[in-house]
C-alpha cells in the first residue's frame, strides 16, 4: 500500500543503499524485499567495476543516472561508498582524489534529499568471518553457485589481498549522524547476527 502511494503522490523518490562483503546477503535481502513490492515500481542497480565509459566521467556519474525518480524506489546493490571503499584499498587513485569524494558524497547526498525528496535508507550488513567462511563453502559445493566464490578468490588474488571486512576506524569527515532523510537499523535474525550500521565511509583491513 505505502508503494502504491508514493507512485501516485510523486512527491518523493526512496533510495536503498545496501552495502556488504561477499556472501554476506545482499542478493538475497533485495529479493525478500522485492517480493512484497510491486516490481514495476522499483529499479535495481549493481554497481560493479567502473567500465571504460564510466570512468571517463566523474566517480559519481554512474550512480547519479540510477537515482530514484519521484514516485519511484530504488535499490543499490553496492554503491558509490564502493569508490572510496575500493579505491582507498586497492589504491586505485592516489590519496589526494580518494579523500576529496568524501565530501562528494555527502553533497551528493544531500542534493539528492534537498532537492528532489529522495529518503535514503542505508544498510551495512555483516557476519561473522566464521559464518561468511561456511557460505564460501556452500558456494564451492552447489555447482550452480561455486562461480561466485571463484570470482570473489581470483579478483582478490589479483590485488595480492585476500577477504576485507569493515575497520572500527572512522572516515576523515564523517556524516552527520543527524542528517535528515536517512536512518539506520540493527536487527538480529536466527543464528546470524546483521548489523545494520552507519554506511559512512569506513575504510577496510586485511584479515589476519
Amino acid at each position: 500500500m505505502q508503494q502504491y502511494l508514493l507512485y501516485a503522490a510523486k512527491k518523493h523518490g526512496f533510495l536503498v543503499v545496501l552495502q556488504a562483503l561477499d556472501a554476506e546477503g545482499k542478493d538475497g535481502t533485495i529479493r525478500h524485499v522485492m517480493s512484497a513490492m510491486n516490481p514495476q515500481g522499483t529499479v535495481v542497480t549493481g554497481f560493479k567495476e567502473p567500465t571504460v565509459l564510466e570512468l571517463d566521467h566523474d566517480f559519481l556519474w554512474r550512480v547519479h543516472l540510477h537515482a530514484p525518480a519521484k514516485g519511484a524506489v530504488a535499490f543499490f546493490n553496492r554503491s558509490h561508498y564502493e569508490d572510496v571503499l575500493i579505491a582507498r584499498v586497492h589504491q586505485l587513485v592516489p590519496k589526494d582524489q580518494w579523500s576529496q569524494r568524501y565530501g562528494n558524497i555527502n553533497d551528493f547526498e544531500e542534493l539528492l534529499y534537498g532537492q528532489n525528496n529522495t529518503r535514503i535508507v542505508k544498510f551495512f550488513l555483516h557476519i561473522s568471518k566464521e559464518e561468511q567462511l561456511q557460505r564460501f563453502q556452500q558456494r564451492l559445493d552447489d555447482p550452480a553457485r561455486n562461480w561466485k566464490t571463484m570470482k570473489t578468490i581470483t579478483r582478490n588474488a589479483n590485488s595480492g589481498m585476500t577477504i576485507w571486512r569493515p575497520s572500527r576506524t572512522c572516515s576523515p569527515r564523517p556524516a552527520r549522524s543527524t542528517r535528515p532523510g536517512t536512518s539506520f537499523h540493527r536487527i538480529t535474525n536466527g543464528s546470524a547476527t546483521w548489523q545494520y550500521r552507519r554506511l559512512w565511509l569506513r575504510p577496510w583491513k586485511r584479515w589476519t
